[in-house]
C-alpha cells in the first residue's frame, strides 16, 4: 500500500502513513468493517449471559415453592388420616353382655351410674369426646346420660373417671379401664362394662354443642 501523498509504502491496513502522518485510504475503511475487533467483539456475548442469568434466578425461586407445595400437602395427607379422639361419634352397633342396673348401693353408686348410661343407649346416642379429656354420654344433644373424664393409659386402653354426687354422702368415684381399637381414622371399637360398641365419627360434629 502506498501513501497518495508522499507515495511511502506503507504495511497493509495502516491508518496513518508512517513517513507524512497523512490518512491512508483503506485504512479507515478496514477499522470500520470490525477487523480490529470493534463493536462487533462485544455484541454477542451479553445477551447469552443474562439471559443464563435469569434462567439461574428463575429456577432458585421456583425450588423454596416447589418445596413448599409439597411440604403443605404431604402435612394434609398426614392430617386426613389422623387418627383422634375428640369428636363426636354415633353408635353404629352394639354387641356383648346386656347390661343391666344395679341396685342403689351406696357403695357402688358409680357402676350404677354407668350401667344405667349403657342400658339406655341406641343408635340415636352419642360418645362425645372432648379436647380436654371429657367423656360425655348424650342421649340428644340437650341430654346428657353421664359425663366424666377420660385419658389414655395406652395405645388400646383408655382410663374412664367417674364421679357422682350423692345427698348427705357426696361424691363416689370410681375408675375403669376400657379398651378402644381404631378401625380407621371414621371408625371406632370401644370395649366397656362387657359392651362392645362400634362407633363412627361425625364429620361435621361439634362437641361443644353437648357441653
Amino acid at each position: 500500500m502506498f501513501c497518495p501523498n508522499c507515495g511511502n509504502q506503507a504495511p497493509d491496513g495502516v491508518k496513518f502513513c508512517p513517513k507524512c502522518g497523512k490518512t491512508m485510504p483503506g485504512g479507515v475503511a478496514a477499522q470500520s468493517n470490525g477487523t480490529g475487533g470493534g463493536a462487533a467483539s462485544y455484541s454477542g456475548p451479553s445477551a447469552p449471559k443474562e439471559s443464563h442469568g435469569n434462567g439461574k434466578r428463575i429456577l432458585k425461586a421456583a425450588i423454596p415453592a416447589a418445596v413448599l407445595i409439597l411440604a403443605v400437602a404431604l402435612i394434609a395427607v398426614i392430617l386426613g388420616n389422623r387418627k383422634t379422639l375428640p369428636g363426636v361419634w354415633k353408635i353404629g352397633e352394639i354387641s356383648g353382655a346386656q347390661v343391666s342396673v344395679k341396685g342403689l348401693d351406696l357403695s357402688d353408686a358409680a357402676d350404677s351410674a354407668l350401667n344405667y348410661a349403657l342400658s339406655e343407649l341406641s343408635d340415636n346416642n352419642r360418645f362425645v369426646f372432648t379436647k380436654d379429656g371429657q367423656l360425655i354420654i348424650a342421649a340428644s344433644k340437650s341430654k346428657q346420660l353421664l359425663t366424666m373424664t377420660y385419658e389414655k393409659k395406652d395405645k388400646e386402653t383408655l382410663t374412664l373417671y367417674l364421679s357422682v354426687s350423692l345427698p348427705l354422702v357426696g361424691e363416689v368415684s370410681a375408675d375403669y379401664d376400657c379398651g378402644y381399637k381404631f378401625t380407621d381414622k371414621d371408625h371406632l371399637v370401644l370395649e366397656i362394662a362387657g359392651m362392645e360398641l362400634t362407633l363412627e365419627k361425625e364429620k361435621k360434629g361439634k362437641p361443644e354443642e353437648y357441653l
